[in-house]
């Protein structure tokens, strides 16, 4: 199957990509323009397609989705983004790629979410991360939404998780 990891870059995003390529899968990783580090070149010496783009923007959607099967979408972040805001990171980028991907026949969407989200969270993270919960639930494709808790885990490439490193740091 040919696969988009969005987010690709980040500590689930590169071990997501290593475990599809051991499964014999063709892997193209999304990353920000900002974010083109050791493990997107990792995944280069991988055979990883590394592309940048933006969902909102039609033409990087249809040019990053185009011949792709399945999305495993982790784009988002607890963290406040530098520019712009919760909404367009999670529901904005998520409802962009969803469209396009039905439009181009894209069959399958894996999204990571988080614990908590509902549309009346206290917080803007967890509203919007529902908020790319019900547009993938809307989007016609066979989907899967993970509610993941904690991510703790070894390093594969240049990241550890955020809690390890945050351990590490103490």
């Amino acid at each position: 199957m040919r696969v988009l990891v969005t987010g690709g870059n980040g500590f689930i995003g590169t071990h997501a990509i290593r475990h599809l390529i051991d499964q014999g899968h063709t892997v193209r990783s999304l990353v920000w323009p900002s974010d083109d580090d050791a493990n997107s070149r990792l995944q280069r010496e991988w055979g990883v397609e590394v592309v940048m783009g933006d969902f909102e923007d039609e033409a990087d959607a249809r040019r990053v989705l185009d011949g792709m099967e399945g999305v495993v979408h982790l784009i988002g972040s607890i963290r406040k983004p530098e520019v712009g805001t919760f909404e367009q990171m999670h529901r904005a980028k998520t409802e962009g790629m969803a469209a396009m991907a039905k439009s181009l026949g894209v069959r399958r969407i894996v999204y990571i979410s988080a614990p908590g989200a509902g549309a009346r969270a206290k917080s803007a993270y967890l509203r919007t991360k529902f908020q790319a919960e019900e547009a993938i639930r809307a989007s016609g494709l066979e989907w899967v939404v993970l509610r993941c808790s904690l991510v703790v885990g070894r390093r594969v490439g240049d990241r550890d998780s955020k809690l390890m490193r945050r351990l590490f740091d103490m």
